[in-house]
């Protein structure tokens, strides 16, 4: 799938567990699934529990996750250099999150990662997105991701990665699974904005 990144094995089953094991020991953090530019939850539209996290707090999954993600976005640039020729500077959103779906849970509308500009400069909104990447930490084989103008599924496989653009271009949704929960890590790039005060 054209720009498109797929690498399995990136987490091992191990790491894989471990991620899981340490999104339920801080069940106390949990929020409900929220999409970008909004702060209420729809079940409707996304049906998740997620544990915002922050790459600046250095804990067990920060450490496991950005040592990979540094190598996968070499790996991305190297297939798709075109990306390291964009006017302005960008790299790793320090926000990800974890993300648990139940059974018959998901991202259930088409959607892109790039957002509106009523929230700027908040990144809320996903308005200095560039790219987006996220791990499976489990096997579902009825849980993937659905590709819009790709006509396409990635299967859910544990420690697969998938970076791909922010963009309406790759316009998403989650295969839903009716019998299996479903863990995944994701996050973002985003453009390096510059500080701006009144």
């Amino acid at each position: 799938m054209k720009f498109t990144y797929v690498k399995d094995n990136v987490l091992t089953p191990k790491e894989c567990e471990r991620l899981i094991k340490l999104f339920h020991i801080n069940h106390g953090e949990f929020t409900p699934g929220v999409t970008q530019g909004s702060y209420d939850a729809n079940k409707a539209w996304k049906d998740s529990t997620d544990w915002c996290k922050s790459f600046n707090t250095e804990d067990a999954c920060d450490l496991i996750l950005k040592e990979k993600l540094i190598e996968l976005t070499d790996e991305y640039i190297e297939q798709h250099p075109g990306v390291a020729n964009v006017s302005d500077e960008w790299s790793l959103d320090h926000k990800y999150n974890i993300q648990m779906y139940q059974p018959g849970g998901g991202f259930k509308g088409w959607h892109c990662e790039q957002g509106g500009w009523e929230d700027y400069p908040d990144s809320v909104s996903g308005t200095n997105r560039i790219l987006v990447w996220m791990i499976y930490l489990n096997d579902v084989p009825d849980g993937g991701t659905m590709f819009l103008e790709q006509e396409t599924i990635i299967e859910a496989i544990a420690g697969r990665a998938v970076i791909w653009p922010a963009y309406w271009t790759h316009t998403h949704k989650s295969q839903i699974s009716e019998t299996q929960k479903k863990y995944i890590a994701t996050g973002w790039y985003k453009f390096d904005l510059p500080s701006i005060t009144n």
